[in-house]
Parts: C-alpha cells; structure tokens; sequence
C-alpha cells in the first residue's frame, strides 16, 4: 500500500496512519499534512514535517514547482515546540503480568509488616488508623496471624515459582540474571525489606517467564482482589471504589445462576454483595473469593456500549505562518538507498552488476540485454 501509494498516478492518494509514515517514506507529491495526536518529542515532531519537505518540480503545472506544502495542526503542536518547553518522552503502559507481580510483591511486604506488629504487641495492629478510611475494622488476633502467614508463604512460593520459569538463555532475562538467580532462592524470601522490594520491582517484575496463564479476565479479577487487600492493610480510601467493583461483578455471576459451575458458588456470590460481609472483610477472606471466582469471570458477557450519535459542524480556525527552522528540504536518502539496494539485491548476478560490484570496466561490445539493463543500474547507483 505504501509503494502504491507512492506512486502520483495511482490511488490511494490519501493515507491515514499511526506511527508508520513518520519516517522512511519519500512522496515528493504530498502537499497536504494533518497531525492529529499529540507529540512530545522534538525528532518525531520533525520527522513528520520531512514527510511534505520534498521537491517536486512541475507539481503544479509547467514551471509551477512545489515551493510550500500545509500542515493542518489540530493539536498546537507547533505552539508546542516554538516555547521551547522541557520536553518529556512517553512511557508504555506496564503489562497485567507485571502489575500482578508487583502487587503480590507490595502483598507480601505489607503482610510481614502486619504481622511484625502483632508480634511486637502493638495493639493498633489490623485496625484502620485513619479516619477516612472507610473500610472493614477487624483487630488481628492470633487466629488471623496464622492465616495471614499462611497466605503470605502462598503469595511468596507463587512468585518464587514465576521467578524460577524465567529462562536466563532469553536475552531479554539475561540483563536480570543476577536477580533472578538470587530470588530463586527459598532463602532470599524469608523477609521482603525495602531493598529486596526495590529489586524485585525494577529488575524482576516484567521479565518474561514460561509461567503463563492466559485467561485474561481471570487475571485481571486477580490484580482487583490484590488491590482491594492492600487497601485494607495499608488503610487507603480507594477501598470503597474496589469494594464497589467486587460487588458488581457479583451480581453479574448472579445473573448467570443457571450454569452450573456459577451455581456451585452462589452463596459466596450473594454474600459478598451484603454490606455485612464488607464490615468485616479480612485479606483472606477476599483470598478465598479471589480462588473461587477468578474462573468464573470469563463467563461474564462484555455487554455492548450503546451508540453515540454526534452531529457537529467542523469549524476551521485562520491558518498561520509558522518558521520553522532546521528542517531539511529534499530527497529522504534513507528511502533512496533502501530502494536502491532492493534493486540491486534482486540483480546481484548480472553481469553489469557484478562488474561494478568488483570495480571492472564496463566493455562497450556487450550483449544486447545487457545495454537495456545498463541504465537502470545507472539510476540506481
């Protein structure tokens, strides 16, 4: 499409694109630019704008060289970088593995903290300290210190097993290796500090592991559940919008209470809808709704968002000259040298190429073929 589109007489004569026509294609023809997204970074900015700075003689007429093309900037672009302001370059979104790797990374750490207060008789240990916090009040007692143990050797042995699928022979783990080495280690799980966290966030959490699980709603049920624990641990208001999200999620199970693998859980269901369960949740308690329904989430339909009908007028403000300065004008030799070693890739073996290929002279008695293929290895060289 691109080549087809390269060429003035043949259709498409408009292109619409993400990120792929930024740079490496030469259409001296194009006039007309539109920039649509926001940019930040000052290269991309002028990559764009190399795309119209092309010269195309006779483009208007005979003598009527192309002299200007236009930029329709609906995103004040151009504002942008004449403030010369400090720019920012963007950042990937992080991955759900990796954010689930971190949240049971910040679970483990929270829950030796929890239990390192009730060991030291701290009676404030498991009870909200700040009053905005809008959650369950439930006091630690001996009982819940062995279940949060219990949870908490679970969450760490579940890492260590992520930790020891990860291949040091991919590339992208070896850089890590010495980290990964280090965590697969029963050992180095024994007391999460501040320092072992920082390690396992930054260099361990997002390595690809052989460890997949490829249910997607399973998944992102886990990460909501691991966020909702945290909250009651680290007493965060976020509480009572992941409590909300739970519970609706529950009665989208409830809806679905005539299949059978939803109706052997319905009782848990129903319950964590109740206002009663929620005022004395406890982070195994949401464990259990954690394993029990996480495969049941998949069975929820995506339901279809209603359609939008918008009717505007489009309104086009007064263009503006803008200087612009340090944009090259001409042909983008990037795009002539790839064609060209295209071109000679596929006539490596002829004669004429292989003489110029070794530097020999070009002889004046040769072969018909050879004459009507001389000029196109002329041009491309």
């Amino acid at each position: 499409m691109i080549d087809d589109f390269s060429q003035a007489d043949k259709p498409p004569h408009i292109a619409v694109s993400v990120d792929m026509l930024d740079t490496g294609i030469d259409v001296p023809e194009i006039v007309n630019l539109v920039f649509f997204k926001i940019v930040r970074s000052k290269t991309k900015f002028w990559q764009m704008l190399g795309r119209g700075t092309r010269l195309c003689p006779d483009l208007f007429g005979p003598g009527k060289h192309k002299d200007h093309f236009l930029v329709f900037d609906f995103c004040q672009n151009f504002e942008f970088f004449n403030q010369n302001p400090k720019l920012a370059q963007g950042r990937p979104a992080e991955s759900l593995a990796k954010l689930l790797f971190v949240s049971r990374v910040h679970l483990v750490s929270k829950l030796d903290e929890v239990v390192s207060e009730y060991e030291r008789g701290e009676q404030t240990a498991g009870i909200a300290k700040d009053r905005s916090f809008d959650g369950p009040v439930v006091p630690l007692n001996a009982k819940l210190k062995t279940q949060l143990c219990e949870l908490r050797v679970e969450v760490a042995a579940r890492l260590m097993q992520e930790v020891a699928a990860m291949s040091p022979d991919n590339f992208i783990v070896r850089p890590q290796r010495q980290f990964v080495e280090k965590y697969v280690k029963p050992e180095a799980w024994t007391k999460l500090g501040l320092d072992e966290q920082t390690e396992l966030i930054e260099h361990v959490a997002g390595v690809p592991s052989a460890l997949v699980d490829d249910d997607m709603a399973a998944k992102q049920f886990d990460l909501l559940i691991f966020r909702t624990q945290l909250s009651i641990l680290r007493r965060e208001t976020s509480f009572a919008g992941l409590q909300q999200k739970v519970v609706h999620i529950g009665a989208l199970l409830e809806e679905l209470s005539n299949v059978p693998m939803v109706a052997e859980e319905l009782p848990l269901i129903l319950e964590v809808q109740t206002e009663e369960y929620w005022l004395h949740a406890t982070v195994p308690m949401l464990e259990t709704v954690r394993r029990r329904l996480r495969d049941l989430v998949k069975l929820i339909e995506l339901r279809k968002r209603p359609i939008v009908y918008t009717d505007f007028e489009d309104e086009i403000s007064e263009g503006a000259a803008v200087a612009i300065q340090g944009v090259s004008v001409g042909t983008d030799m990037d795009r002539f040298r790839l064609k060209a070693r295209h071109f000679l890739k596929g006539n490596e073996n002829h004669i004429s190429v292989l003489k110029l290929k070794r530097n020999e002279p070009l002889n004046s008695t040769r072969p018909r073929r050879t004459r009507e293929v001389l000029p196109l290895c002329r041009r491309a060289t």
